[in-house]
């Protein structure tokens, strides 16, 4: 993986930067939504818990 970014750098592949641009985004998008949904479940069960203890 590192001799990746080494070449890229290298070479200044464009490409390769954008597809890692790509990837980080998509990363970004499928799991802030996942973590925002577990921090929300979270809250709510200790708040529930809290009222109801």
């Amino acid at each position: 993986m590192w001799l990746t970014f080494a070449q890229w750098k290298k070479f200044g592949d464009l490409y390769g930067r954008k597809l890692f641009t790509a990837i980080w985004r998509t990363y970004f998008i499928v799991l802030v939504p996942i973590y925002v949904t577990l921090l929300c479940i979270g809250i709510l069960s200790s708040v529930t818990t809290y009222f109801t203890a």
